[in-house]
């Protein structure tokens, strides 16, 4: 009888054993699969609301899977904000037919697969939101933090950031016949963009008149990082007030407001 006893108990060690080498043979494996899924956001790109050109009703971006095994994309956070749905349309057939996703019903991402994911943020009651929470407000001088999480428990994050604007200006004196010209010069060159993925696609200039009367006070916009007002020999000084703009690559924006006096004849002309 100890005999048996003794055996049985081998037979249930041995087995416990096995049982227990399996579980960690499957957990390695799922641990070696996890260290081996890679997806990334590649860019993004914000449609402005027509109404308010600095809010964004809708955000289209790029995912792409650098993984060798297909990707199970549980859910996608916005800043935070988990999407309650969301568009993905294949990038090698963008005239494709976009197929509509949810934390019910998971994206599944083949091997090297790209992806353009569309999330609407426009409140009109013709159209669906993507987030749970409605009042949520996008606009172009925010950042934008994308999550992916995936059945593997993994969480792959790109972070957007707006450029930073910094505007000078200068005054450079040029002779002329009719005496010395004062040439003011606006220079947005020491604005910068954050991080190695996006670049400053524009700069604006907006230019008006804060102390002489003319008409109209707004004198112009200006598209450059430097830019060249006129200038003239007139001793009459006035005051101005620049507002430059940098845009991004990715749609983002900051501004930036300088003062400065100037020479300048009144009425100031362009």
């Amino acid at each position: 009888m100890l005999i048996l006893i003794v055996v049985a108990a081998a037979i249930a060690l041995a087995a416990f054993v096995a049982s227990y080498q399996k579980q960690l043979q499957a957990e390695e494996a799922q641990s070696q699969q996890r260290s081996l899924e890679s997806l990334k956001i590649l860019t993004v790109t914000p449609t402005l609301n027509t109404s308010n050109t600095k809010q964004v009703s809708s955000l289209a971006f790029v995912l792409a899977s650098e993984y060798i095994n297909p990707s199970q994309i549980d859910s996608i956070s916005l800043n935070g904000y988990p999407l309650k749905d969301y568009w993905a349309l294949n990038l090698s057939n963008p005239s494709g037919t976009p197929t509509i996703f949810s934390s019910s019903v998971p994206l599944l991402l083949a091997p090297r697969q790209e992806v353009i994911i569309s999330v609407n943020l426009s409140d009109s009651a013709s159209t669906w939101f993507s987030l749970y929470d409605t009042s949520f407000v996008l606009t172009t001088s925010d950042y934008i933090q994308l999550s992916v999480y995936t059945a593997l428990q993994n969480t792959f994050t790109q972070v957007f950031i707006p450029p930073t604007a910094i505007a000078f200006v200068t005054t450079l004196t040029s002779y002329t016949s009719s005496g010395p010209i004062q040439i003011p010069i606006l220079d947005g060159t020491g604005s910068f963009q954050p991080g190695a993925n996006s670049t400053i696609v524009e700069w604006e200039w907006a230019v008006s008149n804060v102390t002489v009367p003319v008409s109209p006070s707004f004198l112009g916009d200006f598209y450059g990082a430097e830019w060249e007002l006129p200038g003239t020999a007139s001793m009459s000084i006035s005051d101005f007030n620049a507002t430059l703009i940098v845009t991004s690559s990715d749609g983002l924006e900051s501004q930036t407001n300088v003062s400065f006096s100037s020479y300048i004849g009144s009425p100031f002309s362009f």
